[in-house]
């Protein structure tokens, strides 16, 4: 098989991949058997920029593997997607928080050296002992 024809192979099983509901686990058999028609297909004398005639819209071969699923188990990935997807979002805004906080600080610094607030004076005084002689 040529390298441009694993490549068609290769983007329409991405396609599909991101239409898919669901965790690595549960995608890999399912992508890997697409590969494997979409390869034997191409060996068979089908043409690799043809696949979605052959196959379907990626969306099209999503639907119909999601309708498949079991409901609990489809309902069990939609809450992880739904968890993994809420993580993301606060760790960016915690990382947003940070960040804004920083730039505030920095302002701040800038402006207290600038008005002089942050002057230090620092005062040395001479001192000098004198020592009585004994003698």
């Amino acid at each position: 098989m040529s390298r441009k024809q694993n490549w068609y192979i290769g983007r329409y099983v991405r396609a599909v991949s991101g239409f898919l509901p669901c965790s690595g686990k549960v995608k890999k058999p399912l992508l890997d058997a697409l590969r494997a028609q979409a390869e034997e297909y191409i060996e068979g004398g089908g043409d690799a920029a043809a696949l979605e005639q052959r196959f379907g819209m990626p969306q099209q071969v999503a639907a119909a593997w999601v309708d498949e699923m079991d409901t609990s188990e489809l309902l069990a990935e939609l809450h992880i997607h739904r968890r993994i997807v809420m993580v993301v979002a606060l760790v960016l805004a915690a990382a947003m928080v940070i960040f804004t906080g920083v730039l505030v600080w920095q302002q701040y610094m800038i402006h207290k050296d600038l008005s002089g607030w942050n002057e230090e004076i620092i005062t040395v005084y001479k001192t000098t002992e004198m020592r009585e002689s004994t003698e």
